[in-house]
């Protein structure tokens, strides 16, 4: 009787242990990714769950300075954008998350691509 108890508690210790451990692996864990071209003058950065569970986004905010850039959907995006580059010229393509977004495991989203004209990559290219 003592060594049936004995395995029925190791039983349900191992179940526990089984379980948290499961927990602990299905996790979401978002990264950001830049790639940059210069050749081309294009900057795009990315943001992707390389965890094996959802990440659920609680709010997408975009920061310069510390100070958080107001607007709704991809105007702090571009207003961030305005305010990095002032006097340069480029086209840009913008995304974002809404609140309480469900990114997928292993999902992959562009946030931004930027690119340079020529004129503006050869003076960057300069400084």
């Amino acid at each position: 009787m003592i060594i049936a108890v004995c395995a029925l508690a190791y039983t349900v210790w191992q179940g526990k242990q089984a379980q948290r451990h499961n927990k602990l692996s299905f996790r979401p864990h978002l990264t950001s990714w830049s790639h940059q071209n210069t050749d081309k003058g294009v900057y795009s950065v990315e943001i992707m769950n390389n965890g094996l569970g959802p990440a659920l986004i609680e709010r997408f905010i975009v920061k310069i300075d510390g100070q958080i850039i107001p607007g709704e959907g991809t105007q702090p995006i571009e207003k961030g954008l305005k305010i990095l580059f002032p006097n340069v010229q480029y086209q840009s393509h913008q995304a974002y998350m809404a609140n309480r977004y469900s990114m997928a495991a292993k999902e992959k989203r562009t946030i931004l691509a930027i690119q340079f004209t020529e004129d503006t990559c050869i003076s960057l290219d300069k400084t």
